[in-house]
């Protein structure tokens, strides 16, 4: 078939009580407006299906979207929503991603309270599209450690969709460690867009999404009672902490052969956010700064090359480093700072010894490991932190 142009096609017809379009012919009396009739009228129409189909009113400018799967028989139906005037001029063609983002409108996400993370407001209020990326600007008020806005963008996926009358492109974003995650965007033509996470084989929407210039937070829910919050870094987050001494410690203090054990005293926290956090957080929260501190030790103290901080939702070692070759497995405690001395020792005990045996199944699913760190990070009844770390090799 010959290449249309990109250009619309404006056709004077109707809008009947269905809310079908007809067209008018040359003769004067009005008949549906199907492909059979009109395909050679639409602009980068290539005569098979499915493809994605752009519907416009004038001259109100509403727009809709379409799945044309194949054949002759595809109607034109505008949504009820729109409230469009029956005796309308419209356009049909086949739009590209440049159409598609032209029209989005800004995505307001309300304030709401998330445990450990601050109440702001968040719109998404710019949309970029350059060669096979596309991106979104967004701004919070108020701002998370003088962060106004950011913004979240990757590589496009595959080509436009229609799913349920809402144009939908999908791209991936990638963090500091090479962690990528599968965004989409869907819109029908005249609502707010939303934005969606895929999380197994499906994508929900995202609910709210913020960023403290750190860590890229997005919510959504994975079921109707779970709230799930994925982190992603953007940039690494080795300057939220401050090392301090190192002395060795006996390795008769953890049960078990271990290459050597030392200790990391009196670690400092930079900014508002992880000392709050490190008071009132919960489990993810905490887990998130051991890991962090982890990373920390392991470029600053070991020495260890790409070091990758991995997404915890996918189980496995905690951290890698030097392309696999090193697994590190890692926790924080908050509890440590209300318990006594004996009562400490014997929950770092317990806790080092679950570390040693999750370290243990990642040699076997990792055989190009030579070494594997245990990093226990807890809080001492002085409200400091401290980091016990022991290097085990494989058996």
């Amino acid at each position: 078939m010959k290449k249309r142009s990109s250009c619309s096609t404006t056709f004077r017809g109707k809008i009947d009580s269905q809310h079908h379009l007809w067209f008018r012919s040359p003769s004067g009396t009005n008949q549906y407006f199907t492909l059979k009739r009109m395909a050679h009228s639409i602009p980068g129409f290539a005569g098979k299906g499915p493809m994605i189909m752009m519907v416009k009113t004038h001259p109100s400018g509403a727009t809709s979207y379409h799945t044309y799967q194949g054949g002759p028989h595809w109607v034109a139906t505008i949504p009820e929503r729109m409230g469009v005037a029956e005796d309308s001029t419209f356009s049909v063609k086949v739009p590209s991603l440049a159409d598609v983002v032209r029209g989005l409108t800004p995505i307001f996400f309300p304030a709401q309270p998330i445990r450990d993370f601050p109440v702001v407001e968040i719109r998404a209020v710019h949309f970029f599209l350059r060669d096979k990326t596309f991106e979104v600007s967004f701004s919070q008020n108020p701002p998370i450690e003088k962060i106004g806005s950011f913004r979240v963008g990757g590589k496009i996926i595959g080509p436009l969709d229609c799913f349920k009358g809402r144009a939908t492109l999908q791209f991936d974003i990638e963090d500091v460690f090479g962690v990528l995650r599968r965004l989409s965007l869907r819109h029908d033509g005249h609502n707010q867009p939303t934005l969606g996470i895929k999380a197994g084989d499906q994508f929900y929407k995202v609910e709210s999404i913020w960023s403290d210039g750190i860590r890229l937070h997005l919510k959504f829910h994975y079921r109707l009672s779970n709230s799930n919050v994925v982190t992603l870094y953007v940039a690494p987050p080795s300057g939220l902490y401050t090392l301090g001494n190192i002395r060795e410690l006996d390795r008769d203090f953890l049960t078990g052969s271990s290459n050597r054990t030392f200790v990391v005293d009196n670690i400092g926290v930079s900014r508002d956010t992880e000392v709050r956090l490190l008071k009132h957080g919960g489990s993810y929260a905490l887990g998130r700064i051991g890991a962090e501190v982890a990373y920390k030790i392991a470029t600053s103290t070991l020495s260890l090359k790409q070091v990758v901080l991995n997404d915890p939702s996918k189980g496995g070692k905690d951290l890698s480093a030097s392309g696999g070759t090193a697994v590190i497995q890692c926790r924080l405690l908050a509890r440590t700072q209300h318990e006594g001395m004996d009562d400490v020792r014997d929950d770092l005990r317990r806790e080092l010894f679950k570390l040693r045996r999750k370290l243990s199944q990642d040699f076997r699913y990792n055989p190009q490991a030579t070494k594997g760190y245990a990093i226990l990070t807890y809080v001492t009844v002085s409200q400091r932190l401290r980091s016990i770390v022991t290097e085990f090799l494989p058996t």
